[in-house]
Parts: C-alpha cells; structure tokens; sequence
C-alpha cells in the first residue's frame, strides 16, 4: 500500500566564522552530545561555526526549522549564545554568516529504501552536464564526441564492478559545485530510517546551500556582510523558505522533467526493437521507478491500436517477471519529488 508522504521545509544547518578565536581541534556543543547545536572547527586562519538549528529545539534535524518554529526563536537565541560564551566566549552578534543551508525533507512514512536510492541517484542524472560539441578534429580526422561532464562535486555509495561514473552506482549522497548563477549549490541524501513521526521509515533530504551571494539576493542586502543576527529573523526565515521554493520550481523542475521525459522516449524506442521485457531490461538503468515503463508501454501500444487491455495484460505478465527474477525498481521514486512541488506551490 502507498504511504503518504510528510514533507517539510526549514532552515537545517547555519555556517558562520568569528574573527579573534582560534581553536586547534573541533568542539561540539553541548559537548558530549551525538547531536550538537554547535559544530566549532579550526578553519584556515578563522574559525567555523556550524549551527544545526533544529537541534536548538528539536532532538533530531529530520525537519528543518519551520517558520511555525520562529515562535521559540528568543529560546534558541538564548541556546546558541548559551553554548558559544562557554565554548569561545563570544556573543552572537559576533558571527558573520558564510552560508545558510535550506532543506526539503520528504519522509516516505513506511521503509521504502528502494524508493529514497533511486531519488539521490536520479538527481545525479539530472545535475549531470552535457559538455559543448569542440568542432576541432582530433589528429585522426575524428569529431570530438559530446560527453557528460558532472556538475556534481561528489558522490558516495558502491559502486559496481566495472561500471561508468553514475550509471550503475548505487548513490547514497551528493552535492554539486556552486551553480552558475553563483548563489547556490545542491546537497541531496537518504537520511536514513527514523524520523521523529515515530517507527521504521525512510526520509529523503534535499538541501539547497545558499552562498553570500545568495544570502544577499534572499535578503536584498548588496553592501554588506550578513550577521547571524540578520538570519533569526522570523522575516528572514520566511524568506529563504519562499526562495528553495522559486529555486526549485526554476531550477530543478525543468530538469527533472526533462530527464523523465528522455526516459519516457528511450523506453519507447526500445520497445520498438524488441519484445516488451526485453525493453524493459534494457531501459530499467535509466527509467529509475516503473513508473516511466508503464507511461512508455501506453504509449507504444496507443500507436499500435491495442487495446487497453492487452496493456493491462502485458503489464502484469511484465510485473511478475520483474517479481520472478527478484529485480528491485521503485514505483514511488516519481512521487517524492510530486509530493514536493505539491508543498512548494
């Protein structure tokens, strides 16, 4: 049975520097906790401090911090000041902020990891960068191929004997380098199988990581650096929430959909040149949820003027091959990401 899905927007990680103090080795606040409010770390010739905002009132980050949470913002002020004079002895109003860390968690409300995989490795396919044509030949007379270049910075996970970067590797994490626009970068993972609702489950967490200059463009502030103080603003919060939302819509929608509709095309041609299982073994690398394979098959049997039910037929005839063979696709991979244009409209 489909679970539905909770998904929620908020402020989730803060990284901000102090000049004057310097520390030789991390410290966490509170100290002895698994799950800090304050990451300190010697970086370069300054300091970083990471701040995970939802631990200043929540025991887990599984949901960022919500503007229905700017309510208690005088408390968590009160945490962070808490925790930076006992650890380096200065005052909030001392931190510049380096970047800000927007996330959309999406949890699957039943374990479904399958489905949570397939999210992160996707959007690697999508964040993938298809290089310019180089119309110089090489020595031998040959066009320089089109290749795929990734903007992404790194990927974790297993990666399968003898496979090519992303294609066949199962991605448990990304993130990309900085968008052109200068103003953001990409951070997508399985956050793994509790959350606060309670039970088994699986989150995914897609985050967008605001640089300076896209703090500035959030708070319309072009001439100076931003301070912690000008982030626990309940207008601020709101602001950076309003923006993932345009963020996502602009930036990632069309290449979401873009990538679904290739696969869509792929599948078809496929299933043009060979019998119906056969295709979908050959498209099952790209197609990511089972979802693409059912739309394809519809529209491959529309052409031929088959029926619906000869559609229907063959579909389960496919389903309980893929069952027979134990093969492992998602068919709610496609709903993770419906189910957060849905919460950023």
């Amino acid at each position: 049975m489909k679970a539905k899905q909770k998904v929620s927007v908020g402020i989730d990680g803060i990284t901000c520097v102090v000049s004057g103090v310097f520390v030789l080795d991390e410290i966490h606040y509170p100290r002895e906790s698994l799950k800090p409010i304050l990451k300190i770390t010697p970086k370069n010739k300054t300091t970083e401090i990471g701040i995970i905002l939802p631990h200043t009132i929540r025991k887990d980050n599984n949901i960022g911090f919500r503007v229905s949470d700017t309510k208690m913002l005088a408390d968590v002020v009160q945490a962070i000041n808490r925790g930076l004079k006992s650890t380096i002895h200065r005052d909030w109003s001392e931190l510049y902020v380096r970047s800000v860390e927007v996330a959309c968690t999406v949890d699957m409300n039943c374990t479904d990891k399958c489905a949570v995989d397939s999210a992160v490795k996707f959007l690697c396919r999508c964040l993938l960068q298809e290089d310019r044509v180089n119309k110089e030949k090489t020595e031998q007379g040959i066009p320089n191929a089109l290749r795929k270049k990734p903007i992404v910075k790194y990927a974790t996970g297993e990666r399968k004997e003898g496979c090519v970067f992303l294609k066949d590797e199962i991605v448990s994490s990304f993130e990309t380098s900085v968008l052109s626009n200068k103003r953001l970068k990409w951070k997508g993972y399985s956050k793994g199988a509790f959350s606060e609702f309670g039970g088994e489950t699986s989150i995914f967490r897609l985050e967008a990581v605001y640089t300076a200059q896209g703090m500035k463009h959030v708070l319309e502030s072009k001439d100076r650096e931003i301070t912690l103080q000008d982030i626990l603003k309940q207008k601020s919060i709101r602001k950076f929430i309003e923006q993932f939302k345009v963020d996502y819509k602009n930036l990632l929608c069309p290449c979401i959909n873009g990538v679904l509709d290739e696969s869509v095309q792929l599948t078809v041609n496929e299933l043009e040149h060979t019998s119906v299982y056969d295709a979908f073994l050959i498209s099952k690398e790209y197609m990511y949820d089972f979802r693409v394979f059912k739309k394809a098959l519809k529209i491959f049997y529309a052409k031929k003027d088959k029926s619906i039910g000869s559609y229907r037929r063959m579909l389960y005839t496919v389903r309980k091959k893929i069952k027979e063979k134990d093969i492992h696709i998602s068919e709610h991979m496609i709903s993770i990401f419906e189910a957060i244009s849905k919460a950023v409209k």
